[in-house]
């Protein structure tokens, strides 16, 4: 009987504890240059860093339950035309309630990019190779401007494969990175297009040495 009761007790108590992870509701509001809302916009991909998508939990902008975290989403919206336009960005999670004001580019209202079309189902193609051996730390790209402070972050399936889903425009610095390490990093010009293939990240036999500058001792 004693035996049976500690039992209640530890089931009990234990429930709390899943519930502990922090979770948010998430509200994205799309204006225009002008500040006016832009309707008819919708969340199509809520992606966090290994990949995991839950764009199960919007119902059009709004989600719920939504661990902290950093994420990458992208929105569409119909045009008069039968195409969609698109656009995306990041967004981290750290509050219970998260509201963004996006302002939307030109790919969301008018389904084009200002220096040239893309299809609204946009996504360039990546591959690591030698994919880097799968430990339990995810492997991921960053894309970072060379002049800007825009970043996107894409994360790198077990074949190595990775897409990005944002029209990037310029001169970047790609890193892989797993966990904490960074494997490789390497310039990457983006233009008008890339070919469907895509494209292949040549990872090297050692990953770049880590500098730390450090006070010389007197």
């Amino acid at each position: 009987m004693m035996r049976r009761f500690f039992l209640i007790l530890g089931l009990l108590f234990a429930f709390p504890v899943f519930a502990q992870e922090p979770t948010a509701t998430v509200t994205i509001h799309v204006v225009d240059q002008a500040g006016f809302t832009v309707e008819g916009c919708r969340v199509t991909r809520f992606a966090s860093r290994d990949g995991t998508d839950l764009v199960s939990h919007f119902r059009g902008l709004q989600g719920n339950q939504i661990p902290w975290g950093l994420y990458n989403y992208t929105l569409k919206r119909p045009l008069t035309d039968g195409r969609e336009g698109i656009g995306g960005g990041q967004i981290g999670v750290t509050a219970g309630e998260i509201f963004l004001v996006v302002q939307a580019g030109t790919e969301l209202l008018a389904g084009f990019a200002a220096d040239g079309g893309f299809s609204p189902n946009f996504a360039i193609k990546g591959r690591l190779y030698p994919m880097p051996t799968v430990t339990s730390e995810p492997v991921w790209i960053r894309l970072s401007p060379v002049h800007g402070t825009f970043q996107w972050e894409e994360s790198v399936e077990t074949s190595g494969e990775f897409r990005i889903h944002h029209p990037l425009r310029g001169l970047y610095v790609l890193s892989v990175i797993e966990g904490d390490q960074v494997l490789h990093v390497q310039p990457i010009v983006f233009g008008r297009g890339f070919p469907p293939e895509g494209f292949v990240v040549k990872l090297p036999a050692k990953p770049p040495e880590v500098i730390g500058p450090q006070k010389e001792k007197k």
